[in-house]
């Protein structure tokens, strides 16, 4: 459609375009001209396609997301500077055109259209991070970006919430008080870049920001946020520490007797990483009777079988040093053994480190420079499924 010599012209113009849209449910208004969307368009029943590229409209009306059936938007051409967030509300819009606009940046509401298919960007002048995204991994990579971007930006208003309602209630009510959360707030956000952490810190609100408004800040939060995620964690490796002993024990002991047996093994335990090795040896560190379970003595037994267990490793390292020093005995000994010990830290398990050692000749190659670990690792878990070792 040619750009219109009068307003006149234009209008019936407009009333032919929409008598056909409404028929069609397409709407074509491009290149007429015009510096605003109509307001007509909007009351279009079932409209599935717009095209408004061409045009001189340097903002979208938020009534754009009345648009509800809307399933593609055509805007290339355009001056504009920024779309609405009522964009997020075209759930059933497919293409999204915004070739050769001014745009600096796309709404996060974007990330929220579930069946969006195309995004067309070029021409624009994106942020930094978003040309990126797009560069990358195309739509699908720059949807995701907008997608955290709105989490995060649900999640400092959910943290803003906590912080006036449930913390500095008091605190809230007044000019400054309400200006210092907010600051607060912005450092928080900066402190946990992880959105899960923040989630945690936003329920536990009042645990973490225990100091006075005037005092408290991100780094004390964050101290509180580790102690609680480790008492957290130790509570946890608790309740399991308690199901393994009760396996232990089945029917040879009363609840109480495996209850108390289970506290005093967590409490002689010293950090999270001793319980987990504790739960991973249970029935080698145990006594035969649930009676016997003397916490100080279960961590003694733990202590021992992990020096054990680190001494038989570090003998199978040596083995596996020592083979491949004899299949390379051109080179030089520190050489080998760093290559030796970097394939070894990629095998998990003692016995698949004496496998790799018994099939050196097999698993490695002739050429001491051509030695991948991530390779030879592949190649001896081929092998060991080959012979149906796990």
């Amino acid at each position: 459609m040619a750009a219109s010599p009068s307003g006149v012209a234009l209008s019936s113009q407009l009333r032919s375009v929409l008598l056909e849209a409404a028929a069609t449910g397409h709407c074509n208004l491009s290149h007429t001209g015009l510096a605003s969307v109509p307001p007509q368009v909007f009351g279009i029943p079932n409209l599935r396609r717009l095209d408004l590229s061409g045009n001189e409209l340097r903002h979208l009306p938020d009534r754009i997301g009345d648009l509800t059936s809307l399933e593609e938007l055509w805007l290339a051409g355009n001056p504009l500077l920024e779309l609405p967030d009522a964009l997020g509300g075209l759930r059933s819009l497919r293409v999204l055109d915004l070739r050769r606009t001014r745009l600096r940046r796309v709404p996060n509401a974007v990330s929220r259209l579930p069946r969006l298919l195309v995004l067309d960007l070029a021409g624009t002048s994106l942020r930094g991070d978003f040309q990126a995204a797009l560069q990358d991994g195309g739509p699908a990579a720059l949807l995701g970006l907008l997608g955290r971007e709105d989490e995060r930006l649900e999640l400092q208003q959910q943290l803003r919430e906590a912080l006036r309602r449930r913390v500095f209630v008091a605190d809230a009510d007044t000019e400054g008080g309400a200006a210092a959360i907010d600051a607060l707030a912005e450092k928080v956000m900066a402190e946990f870049p992880v959105s899960a952490e923040l989630r945690t810190v936003i329920r536990n609100a009042e645990r973490i920001f225990a100091d006075p408004l005037e005092r408290a800040n991100a780094a004390a939060a964050r101290d509180r946020y580790i102690a609680l995620s480790k008492d957290t964690k130790r509570r946890q490796l608790g309740a399991e520490a308690e199901l393994v002993i009760k396996a232990a024990y089945f029917g040879r002991a009363d609840r109480e007797v495996l209850e108390r047996a289970a506290e005093s093994v967590v409490a002689a335990q010293p950090t999270l990483s001793d319980i987990q090795f504790f739960l991973a040896h249970a029935r080698e560190v145990l006594p035969a009777e649930a009676a016997d379970v003397d916490g100080a003595t279960v961590a003694g037994a733990c202590v021992a079988l992990r020096r054990r267990l680190q001494a038989e490793r570090e003998s199978a390292i040596a083995g596996l040093v020592r083979a491949l020093s004899a299949k390379y005995a051109d080179r030089e000994p520190a050489e080998v053994d760093r290559t030796g010990r970097a394939v070894a830290s990629l095998v998990r398990k003692t016995d698949h480190l004496r496998s790799l050692t018994a099939d050196v000749g097999t698993l490695f190659p002739d050429e001491f420079n051509s030695i991948n670990p991530a390779k030879v690792v592949r190649a001896l878990r081929a092998l060991q499924r080959e012979k149906g070792v796990e």
